[in-house]
């Protein structure tokens, strides 16, 4: 039986490095983030649950004519769980992300994105269900 019980922290710290990166060669954009932290209850010490230590991204776009392509690398360490009155050390994951961004005219634009490409079985919360591999269709209007 699994049996969710909210918990509040009084004051938390998260204390860390980040870095962070991003240039432009021609068509081509690169962005990339890491943060390594220790975020913690400052109350006892311990770690706060559902936080990564360690976390980033690393995205590419290229522009081709009105089209843009990407590709999208998350990557997130391990997290501890207490939500059903248990400690969980839930394991770090991987995720890549594909894009595609044409634009129409001035005022349309279509979209579409693939999420989790390899359909990687992940978890963030303890027994909290994550999408697998998702695809999404956007046709996007914007008046001028």
């Amino acid at each position: 039986r699994y049996a969710f019980s909210p918990d509040n922290i009084h004051r938390a710290l998260a204390q860390g490095v980040e870095a962070t990166f991003s240039t432009i060669w021609g068509n081509t954009e690169a962005k990339a983030n890491i943060t390594w932290q220790q975020p913690k209850n400052e109350i006892d010490g311990t770690l706060l649950p559902n936080q990564a230590r360690q976390f980033g991204q690393i995205t590419l776009n290229q522009k081709i004519g009105a089209t843009q392509l990407g590709a999208m690398l998350h990557i997130s360490g391990p997290r501890l769980d207490k939500s059903s009155g248990q400690v969980h050390i839930l394991g770090g994951y991987n995720l890549v992300h594909l894009t595609a961004r044409h634009t129409i005219t001035k005022n349309w634009t279509l979209a579409a994105k693939l999420e989790n490409i390899f359909n990687r079985n992940y978890q963030t919360i303890y027994r909290y269900n994550t999408p697998g591999r998702s695809f999404y269709c956007t046709l996007l209007w914007q008046p001028l």
